[in-house]
């Protein structure tokens, strides 16, 4: 469970995360979500900051040498 986010890198590709706090509160940690299916932003995604939750599986990738990590999910609850 955590807060949906997006942001939109330099060449124009969107990217949405799941972000959660630490118990402390003082930190901030997201995790890219890859949504499988045809889905639209904004019409089909949370609102940012919306709480969710999501379950899928933990995939990784390699960008200019680092290793990356996200989430596939095949459904987004929102808590409303």
């Amino acid at each position: 469970v955590g807060m949906f986010a997006k942001r939109e890198a330099e060449d124009g590709d969107k990217h949405y995360a799941i972000t959660a706090s630490d118990l402390a509160g003082c930190c901030v940690s997201a995790l890219e979500v890859i949504w499988v299916g045809d889905h639209v932003y904004p019409d089909d995604y949370p609102e940012l900051n919306q709480v969710i939750k999501i379950q899928g599986e933990f995939k990784t990738f390699e960008y200019k040498g680092n290793t990356m990590y996200y989430i596939e999910t095949h459904d987004i609850m929102i808590f409303k």
